[in-house]
């Protein structure tokens, strides 16, 4: 690691571990073998060009196997629980395939980031990085990203609304609900939207905690977002679509151009990296699945046990670990009753705190109420994930209820994104992120919409504001507060 900064970059979008960390990882775990670059390289190409397609088949299966076990009907309480037990099983193996995925994608990453530098080891130049960003944001299309369906798959159901005569009627409904009564009116857009549903609605805010709402069960951000498409409709715009580029082209244009065997090995990466970005997002899709599978089942087994008077609230389960739930239904012990209920009470100042990348000593959260001054700050700098420049208006969002006051047009500004901010993508000129690697869901997704954007940009959303007049050259790296008039 000390040699070589590379991965961090990929995992974080800039070098977290500090000296202190890395003298202590030498001093506790002594000094790598000589042979370990070679059994790393070894390691990698393994891992691409035969582990990718294995743990894919793999996490397809347990997606499908887990949603399977929850078909069953009529189970009590006992087989409840023995059918969450299976399915844990189940979610444990598909949070390690998919983390096995995200391994695959992120060394395609360190390969081409070695072919463009020229050497295994040693910083990246500022070239270097630029030309990253080329390799990926000029690649993509060729292989289907799940994530990047979400923003094109709702323009497209926002233009049968319209097609179909029933805009007044939609963005005239006084809820979702009555929205979706609208769409259900439309041939062509009630099959759409059941298309939709079916591909993501088991997706949603926090869609890897127990106790999350999907889209299908609650689907008013997706109303909102096609209500502003259809409100800011202009005849002569669309999601735009990004062709990717050949591989020669892309070599092409990069600054560090490799040459001779380099060059030969950087034409295949190209198209193991395509695959990565859509491996990856197909994993963390299946994970979701099975997730959201294992939820339903814990859900019917607090339903179950509230109803034999066991638990006092049906959704009083998700404060129990696994172990106090089997016990509380077989005791109905009231201490552990009161503990979930303190459990309860507790959980939403833990949800609301904010944590550094990597800690090196206790883990204490980030003190939100010391107060900084960024008024002398003009300009910020980042990690490049799509190049270009622009400028425009910032809308600065540090959470999802903020962001849904994006209007068309402006930069976003925020502090990470995760599927549930790609009905945005469409209508923004570019995004800037606090936290992301390069195979992050911001990075992954701008690339797809050609946005140019910048990750690892810290304190970003502190030093700017909403109305902010900003231009962002993702091509230097850097986000800056510009005068009006210019």
């Amino acid at each position: 690691m000390k040699k070589d900064r590379l991965a961090e970059i990929v995992v974080a979008g800039e070098k977290i571990l500090t000296d202190a960390m890395l003298q202590q990882g030498e001093r506790r775990f002594g000094r790598l073998s000589k042979l370990f670059p070679l059994r790393r390289m070894g390691y990698m190409i393994r891992t691409v060009l035969y582990d990718s397609y294995r743990q894919i088949e793999e996490i397809r299966r347990i997606a499908h196997e887990t949603e399977e076990m929850g078909r069953h009907n009529e189970l009590s309480i006992e087989g409840l629980m023995a059918l969450y037990e299976k399915q844990k099983r189940n979610l444990l193996q598909a949070i390690s395939s998919h983390g096995l995925q995200s391994m695959f994608s992120s060394f395609t990453y360190i390969i081409v980031g070695m072919l463009i530098r020229g050497k295994e080891e040693g910083d990246m130049s500022a070239e270097n990085l630029s030309d990253i960003a080329k390799v990926f944001s000029h690649n993509t299309t060729s292989q289907h990203v799940i994530s990047a369906d979400v923003p094109a798959a709702l323009y497209k159901l926002a233009m049968s609304i319209r097609a179909e005569g029933l805009t007044e009627q939609f963005l005239s409904a006084a809820d979702s609900l009555k929205a979706l009564d609208v769409i259900s009116r439309g041939s062509n857009s009630a099959r759409l939207l059941e298309m939709f549903f079916k591909m993501h609605g088991h997706r949603g805010p926090k869609e890897l905690y127990y106790d999350a709402r999907t889209w299908a069960e609650d689907p008013d951000l997706l109303v909102h977002s096609l209500k502003t498409t259809l409100q800011n409709y202009r005849p002569d715009e669309g999601v735009e679509d990004v062709n990717a580029s050949r591989n020669e082209d892309i070599i092409e244009q990069l600054n560090c151009k490799p040459t001779g065997i380099r060059r030969k090995l950087m034409m295949l990466m190209i198209d193991q990296t395509r695959r990565g970005v859509a491996f990856r997002e197909e994993a963390k899709n299946h994970l979701v699945r099975t997730t959201h599978a294992t939820r339903l089942t814990l859900r019917r087994l607090g339903q179950a046990m509230f109803e034999k008077g066991i638990l006092p609230d049906s959704s009083l389960w998700i404060h129990f670990t696994p172990e106090e739930l089997n016990e509380v239904a077989r005791t109905r012990d009231a201490k552990l009753i009161a503990r979930a209920y303190r459990r309860k009470q507790f959980a939403p100042n833990f949800c609301n705190q904010r944590y550094h990348h990597v800690y090196h000593g206790p883990v204490i959260p980030i003190d939100e109420n010391v107060q900084k001054s960024y008024s002398s700050i003009v300009t910020l700098h980042g990690t490049t994930v799509c190049e270009g420049c622009i400028r425009g208006k910032a809308r600065v969002a540090k959470n999802l209820e903020e962001a849904r006051q994006t209007q068309p047009g402006e930069i976003l500004i925020t502090r990470h994104t995760d599927i549930c901010w790609s009905p945005f993508f469409p209508i923004i000129k570019g995004i800037v992120t606090e936290i992301g690697g390069l195979l992050s869901h911001g990075a992954v997704v701008a690339r797809e919409y050609g946005l140019p954007s910048l990750i690892a940009v810290a304190n970003a959303t502190d030093v700017f504001s909403t109305g902010d007049s900003v231009e962002l050259n993702a091509n230097l790296g850097t986000i800056s507060k510009i005068a009006e008039q210019q």
